[in-house]
């Protein structure tokens, strides 16, 4: 297993100009995020520079069978934590092949808001937490409950910025994801686990949505 995570995250840089650009875009139910791999003569900082790319949206619920191409316009970059290097992730927004945002796109529509002078002045911040939650194997239940059943509150007490043996392993996961964020993303992170959810808490400007995104 290591030695197929080691050749999965090998950093190529000192041996060739070529990178490895991972497009990310959300699916069709606007809940999950689809994301392919293609490489590039060289490293890319402006998203402008990046050529489009299309899919298959009847795959993806997000065009029918008979016209299902779906183009993917490259909108933000970032370090690709796990191939390291200048490898990037790249945050895409779809439109039809006639240039028309797709249905699911409601990233186009924030883009006008958030482009617009009066928006701009105001230089809008935000505040976002992502919550996520650790899940027994293969069983639809989180981490340290009994199965089937509630803890109760003096273990959820317990549970309030535990530290020790027993949860090392959860954090190192928790923590690993974080020190992911910090070499994705610019913005404040934050690791709660407050009552066993871990969540990213963080306070942004009006171009961090596609970080948000992209963190995931």
């Amino acid at each position: 297993m290591s030695l197929l995570t080691d050749l999965i995250n090998l950093d190529l840089s000192d041996k060739t100009e070529k990178i490895i650009a991972e497009y990310i875009w959300i699916g069709g139910s606007g809940m999950d995020l689809r994301s392919k791999a293609r490489t590039l003569p060289g490293p890319v900082s402006d998203p402008s520079k990046l050529p489009k790319w299309n899919y298959d949206g009847s795959s993806t619920g997000q065009a029918p069978g008979e016209d299902s191409e779906v183009i993917l316009y490259p909108q933000a970059i970032f370090k690709d934590p796990f191939r390291r290097g200048n490898n990037i992730l790249v945050m895409c927004d779809a439109y039809t092949p006639q240039g028309e945002p797709i249905p699911t796109n409601k990233r186009c529509a924030a883009a006008k808001i958030f482009s617009n002078p009066i928006v701009e002045k105001e230089v809008p911040w935000y505040g976002i937490e992502q919550e996520y939650t650790l899940l027994q194997k293969d069983v639809n239940w989180p981490l340290g409950w009994p199965l089937g059943g509630f803890p109760g509150p003096q273990v959820i007490n317990l549970s309030y910025f535990l530290r020790g043996f027993c949860v090392v392993f959860l954090l190192f996961l928790v923590w690993l994801h974080l020190v992911s964020n910090i070499s994705v993303a610019d913005l404040l992170l934050l690791v709660d686990n407050l009552i066993l959810i871990w969540a990213e808490c963080w306070v942004l400007g009006s171009h961090a949505i596609p970080q948000f995104i992209v963190i995931k």
